[in-house]
Formats: C-alpha cells, structure tokens, sequence
C-alpha cells in the first residue's frame, strides 16, 4: 500500500456546466460542509485542501477550504478523499443567495408566446395537408413557387397558423430537403431559377416564424389584414428589433433573472443605505442568468460593472 505523503496543500478543481449537477453536489456534500475528491496518491489525513469551485454561470471559481479526514484506496490505484470544507460567512451567504436563485430559475416556466387569438398548441402533429417529407421534389417545388407572390409565410411554407415551434422546426426541414438547390443540379436554367427563388423565400418564412418576436408582430399583421400579408416589412423589423433591444436575454429564464436584476437597481436609486444590498443582490440574479446564457455578453458586461461598484463598499 502506498504511504502516505507529508502533508502538504493539495489543489483540486471541481466544474459544473450543468446546473442540476452542482444542484444535486450542493444537497449532498457542499451544504454540509463536506466533498469527496479523488486523488491519484494516498495522503494523510490533516493535509489542507483548496478547492476551486467553477459553477455553472459564474466565471471566477470559488476559493473553498478544507481538511482531509479520511482516505481510501480505489480500484485503479487511485484514492477517495474525504474533506471536510471551511466557508467564511460571506462566501456561504453568497453561496446561499446562488443556490436559491439557480432553483428558481430552474423551476420557472416562463409562458408560452401568444399571438393574439391564435392559439398555440404544446403538443400536435403537423397538419392536414401535403407534407414535404413525401412526393415528388419537383412536385413540391411547383407548389410552393404557385404561391410565392400570393400567400403569406404559413401558407409558403404549408403549416397551420397555430403550428407549434417544434412541428414547425421539423416541417422546414424536411421542406428544405426536398428543394434544396443541391438537388437539382442538371436541371434547366428556368429549373434552377425557380428552386433558387423558391428555396429564398421558404428560408425568408421560417427565419421570421421561428423567432417569437417576429412571430407575434407577423401574425398581428396578419390578423389585421385578414390573412393576406405577405411579407414582414422594414418598420415591422425595427420593431422587432427594438423589443429585442430591450430583452437583453435569450432564453425566456435569462430574460426575466436579467429583468429581476435590473428592477432590484432600479428600486435601490435615491437610497443610499440600499445600494450595497442591492447590487449584491443584483450580481447573483444575473449568475443566475448567466447559468442559462454563459456566452451572453450584455449579462456578463453588467456582471463586470456591478462587481466593480461591489468592491468600493468592500465586497
């Protein structure tokens, strides 16, 4: 058996990219003060332990501190490490308030995007008309290019107006395969011009249909036109735009941590003794946020702005 070595500071990484892994680590192990490491050579109980903690959403890990008490040889040679760990109190506070806000995220369905009467189904299959995934490719094509000037994006791409986001996914696809310009090389020049054409306008309908936003401000147009707009036009993409602007977030979670963050500051303005609190509490709404949109750039510029204002008042 391996003797163990003279104590000396070990260094360990833990990494969480998922939040209901470090969820489930938390309930088990951190909560209580404990962890379990594996290490590749036996060490004698005492030896300190830093631990860098990465969570899911947050850049900078989080420093803990512990004591092995006790180890175990492995299987493969290797040895379980059991800490106990050591949080200074505003580490834990931070901790608690991040846990509390990642369950929340995670248990918050946001709704489903309305378009005014239409309603929009969870669950269903695509609807009863011909489908793209059968048939002739020409035959499809044809069809689609017969209403390329005349119907709206519905009807180009052949779906129901209360299709769900999933059927409507799926029933792009397959359309796009049956006339992608690929297929029809040999084909006539008036051929390929009709595919190229079609093949545009079908990727214009769903680029719009897919986004929520877009959707919402189409089926509007829609409704106020009687079912006989065509196009989204330049104003309708600057409204698009401008609500986009003002949803800095993504995914429906991310949006609505950033917004919680954004009135928590707002609600602080003209209260000198609230700032702190709520910067504070600011910072760990918007990790939260960024546990669901790691690579969103606004999150993470006002993440950098409040931890700067945190460190004038010693955080």
């Amino acid at each position: 058996m391996d003797q163990p070595l003279s104590p000396s500071a070990i260094n360990s990484v833990m990494r969480f990219e998922d939040p209901h892994r470090f969820l489930a680590f938390y309930d088990q192990q951190l909560c209580k003060q404990v962890a379990g490491i594996t290490h590749h050579a036996a060490v004698a109980v005492g030896v300190e332990v830093v631990i860098s903690l990465h969570l899911p959403g947050v850049d900078e890990p989080l420093q803990v501190m512990g004591i092995v008490r006790g180890v175990q040889a492995q299987p493969n040679q290797s040895h379980g490490l059991k800490v106990s760990l050591y949080l200074d109190p505003k580490a834990q506070a931070w901790l608690k308030a991040f846990v509390t806000g990642l369950r929340s995220a995670l248990s918050f369905q946001p709704p489903r995007p309305t378009t005014g009467s239409l309603p929009r189904p969870t669950t269903g299959s695509l609807p009863q008309q011909p489908t793209p995934s059968i048939g002739n490719p020409l035959q499809v094509l044809i069809r689609v290019d017969g209403i390329l000037d005349t119907g709206n994006y519905y009807e180009i791409l052949g779906v129901e107006a209360d299709i769900s986001e999933a059927d409507l996914q799926a029933h792009f696809h397959a359309l796009t395969r049956r006339i992608h310009p690929d297929l029809f090389h040999g084909e006539s020049a008036s051929t390929l011009a009709l595919v190229n054409r079609a093949y545009r306008r079908v990727n214009e309908a769903y680029s719009v249909l897919k986004s929520p936003e877009r959707r919402r401000v189409y089926d509007q147009g829609l409704k106020e036109s009687q079912g006989q707009r065509l196009r989204l036009s330049q104003e309708d993409m600057e409204q698009v735009a401008r609500r986009k602007q003002r949803r800095r977030g993504e995914t429906g979670t991310g949006d609505y941590y950033w917004r919680v963050a954004k009135a928590t500051l707002s609600q602080a303005r003209g209260h000198s003794d609230a700032v702190a609190p709520a910067l504070y509490e600011a910072a760990c709404l918007l990790r939260t946020a960024m546990a669901f949109e790691p690579e969103n750039e606004h999150f993470r510029g006002a993440l950098e702005q409040i931890t700067m204002r945190l460190a004038n008042f010693g955080y």
